[in-house]
């Protein structure tokens, strides 16, 4: 972890921690907000299409809190704690104007929450028709 002794001294090696340091956070904020985003996309393009279509409603009030509950505390911690990657310091300096979000991670966070949406608006109707056809 970076200390504070940056402030104190000038030398080569201390800096290139703290950038090293610098681009591992920004890459765990990256990746944490993309994984947020498009869990809580998912989740309320669940609840919208259930509203919007007439149907059950999926998640229960109870369950929306306790998935924000885990999800949104126990692998935000994980993604916080990544490792930097080897070729971190291999790679050109980002764009300071850059979003946090690209297009390309945009990309993937609607395609991925748009694949969780599916499974949840899918899971109850596969599950009440799979009860049906037992003896």
């Amino acid at each position: 972890m970076l200390t504070p002794r940056l402030l104190l001294d000038d030398r080569f090696d201390t800096l290139e921690v703290a950038v090293e340091e610098g681009r591992r956070i920004f890459e765990n904020i990256r990746r944490f907000a993309q994984f947020l985003f498009s869990w809580h996309v998912a989740e309320v393009s669940v609840i919208a299409v259930s509203v919007v279509g007439g149907f059950a409603a999926p998640l229960a009030g109870l369950m929306i809190l306790w998935n924000n509950l885990v999800i949104d505390v126990l692998p935000s911690f994980a993604l916080a704690l990544e490792p930097s990657r080897s070729d971190a310091m291999r790679r050109p300096p980002r764009d300071p104007s850059q979003p946090l979000l690209d297009r390309t991670t945009m990309g993937r966070l609607l395609t991925g929450a748009g694949l969780v949406a599916v499974i949840g608006l899918a899971g109850p109707g596969w599950t009440s028709t799979s009860r049906a056809r037992r003896p």
